[in-house]
């Protein structure tokens, strides 16, 4: 408890954004980045004003920027055989959990923790789970309690275990001259006076 404790005064120090309980292990991150208590985030990296609810678990990810991630996400699930003659790592590992495995060879090292990539904003509902090597394309809505197992085309709104596209997304500035369809690559003061001007 005091190590967690320790670990989060240090954060809060360098960025006043991330929530109590909260680990973050080999991951980049910046000051525009909000993470929500008990966020686990691991070997991923997020892009700019994205943030993480409360409960989550990232890893191995890319994710974009101005994403918004609901309450117990989890992202990157790792990999179990189905084919072997087991799917317990005990049976695949020289070791697990700090023990001693029944296997000399450590084997399906490249399915573990597959890197997943999710696009810029993307918005993925409370409870949803992704499979670890799927891609989430820019603009995705993924509904709460989805179960994600394949790449997610752009702009599409899924649901569902698994989940499946309902419908695309419609917005009145996706046909408005003069306003770029990679907005997120604008620099901050570019995109205010755009939202504005076309908010008129």
């Amino acid at each position: 408890m005091l190590k967690k404790a320790i670990k989060y005064f240090l954060h809060k120090l360098q960025n006043k954004k991330i929530g109590f309980g909260t680990t973050i292990i080999d991951s980049e991150y910046s000051k525009s980045n909000w993470l929500g208590s008990n966020v686990s985030l691991t070997k991923s990296s997020l892009g700019k004003y994205t943030y993480i609810s409360d409960d989550s678990r990232i890893r191995n990810c890319k994710i974009g920027a101005f994403c918004s991630i609901g309450r117990n996400v989890k992202i990157g699930l790792g990999f179990h055989p189905i084919n072997y003659i087991s799917t317990s790592p005990y049976l695949y590992r020289r070791s697990f959990l700090g023990m001693r495995g029944f296997s000399n060879n450590d084997m399906f090292l490249n399915e573990d923790y597959r890197d997943t990539v999710v696009g810029n904003d993307v918005w993925i509902g409370d409870n949803v789970l992704i499979c670890g090597g799927c891609t989430i394309n820019d603009g995705v809505i993924i509904g709460a309690g989805s179960i994600v197992t394949r790449d997610l085309e752009p702009y599409g709104i899924y649901a569902g275990v698994p989940a499946k596209l309902i419908r695309k997304r419609e917005c009145s500035y996706f046909n408005v001259d003069g306003f770029p369809q990679k907005w997120w690559e604008l620099d901050d003061y570019e995109l205010s006076y755009l939202l504005n001007k076309y908010n008129e």
